[in-house]
């Protein structure tokens, strides 16, 4: 059986055509999940993980859709081989059920998680540098001295 998983942003109100994209590629269960926060608790896939059986595959639009971080995937992923199942990733093309799979879906996800560190790299130096021309960031202050009315 395929069990489809979806994680929107809460201002993103419609799913259906994602929907659509699952059930055309075989899902019988669909489950979503609203969520922002990271670490935020996902009940959609908690439900999709607990209706899965040995050989079932949890059936994904993106590898995005399963955490932020390369250790929230691997903790998913080890779950998954632990339970017997597999993961398909549409967009990326990985299904663990083939030989090549799980180790392509390591891959990628080491790659997103090196991208993320380089991006979070990248900004410290931006921030450091601005801060080294005098520019302090966050909001200005509401009420400077020269703002108070007497």
């Amino acid at each position: 059986m395929k069990v489809g998983y979806i994680r929107v942003a809460a201002a993103d109100p419609d799913v259906s055509t994602r929907i659509e994209v699952l059930k055309a590629a075989g899902c019988s269960h669909i489950f979503t999940d609203k969520a922002d926060i990271p670490g935020q608790d996902l009940p959609g896939l908690e439900g999709a993980l607990s209706c899965m059986k040995a050989g079932d595959v949890l059936v994904l639009l993106q590898l995005s859709h399963l955490g932020r971080s390369l250790s929230t995937h691997l903790k998913i992923v080890n779950r998954l081989s632990q339970g017997g199942y597999a993961l398909q990733s549409l967009q990326e093309e990985i299904d663990t059920t083939a030989p090549y799979g799980e180790t392509l879906f390591h891959l990628y996800a080491s790659l997103a998680a090196f991208e993320k560190n380089v991006l979070r790299e990248r900004t410290m130096v931006g921030l450091a540098a601005a801060r080294a021309r005098g520019r302090k960031g966050g909001r200005p202050m509401a009420a400077t001295p020269e703002r108070v009315v007497r």
